[in-house]
């Protein structure tokens, strides 16, 4: 059963890959799919992270603590400062969707 829900899920987020809603930027419904994805694995689940995916996400988290600086350094419209940060985090949820989608 698992391993056809996680075909399903590879199927959708590949198929949905072109179809975009507008927030405060354009936002993938693939991307929707894998932050839901991650969130209900991260929630419900005991989770292994591997020594590579740390790492990755302390690289996110400086990118994302860099972003802040920058944008209150350079003054960005809060807006632009949103969609940036933003972008930060559903890069990460993406990352996490995929790497639980594809963990055995």
């Amino acid at each position: 059963m698992r391993k056809n829900s996680v075909m399903i899920m590879i199927f959708l987020v590949s198929f949905l890959c072109m179809v975009k809603v507008r927030l405060v930027g354009d936002l993938y419904i693939t991307e929707l799919l894998l932050f839901l994805y991650a969130l209900l694995n991260l929630v419900n689940k005991r989770i292994y992270i591997d020594s590579f995916l740390k790492i990755t996400l302390v690289f996110l988290v400086i990118w994302f603590v860099g972003q802040i600086i920058s944008d209150i350094f350079n003054e960005a419209a809060f807006n632009d400062r949103l969609r940036g940060e933003i972008r930060v985090v559903f890069f990460a949820f993406d990352i996490l969707g995929i790497y639980f989608l594809t963990r055995k």
